[in-house]
């Protein structure tokens, strides 16, 4: 009995203690980023892991968001810069057709100096 009341003093002592962490200033600035709080002074000395890992948590989605409009604005630009292509008659079929073209000039050239 005496064990176990023991145990019950010991998880009403340590239920409520969260460990805390001094965040480093890359922390902070994640803290900020994440809209945590609004300026480095507002944060306090010490804060918890989870409040921690929530900002990590929100700056990896914001991050992802930002990845995915980039994909999406390049893969707009690409189609655009595409059909421009085709209006001027451009194709890597006739830029290679060009350039093997022009390689066999410069070799034929380079044959009869020789």
């Amino acid at each position: 009995m005496g064990s176990l009341r023991g145990l019950r003093l010991a998880a009403e002592t340590y239920s409520h203690r969260v460990p805390l962490h001094k965040p480093t200033d890359w922390e902070r600035k994640i803290l900020i980023w994440a809209g945590r709080f609004k300026k480095e002074e507002e944060i306090p000395e010490t804060i918890s892991f989870e409040m921690l890992d929530a900002a990590k948590n929100k700056l990896r989605v914001k991050i992802s968001y930002v990845m995915i409009a980039l994909t999406v604005a390049g893969c707009i630009l690409m189609v655009i810069e595409g059909k421009q292509a085709v209006k001027r008659h451009e194709s890597l079929t006739s830029l290679n057709l060009e350039k093997k073209a022009r390689l066999r000039e410069e070799a034929a050239m380079k044959a009869k100096t020789e």
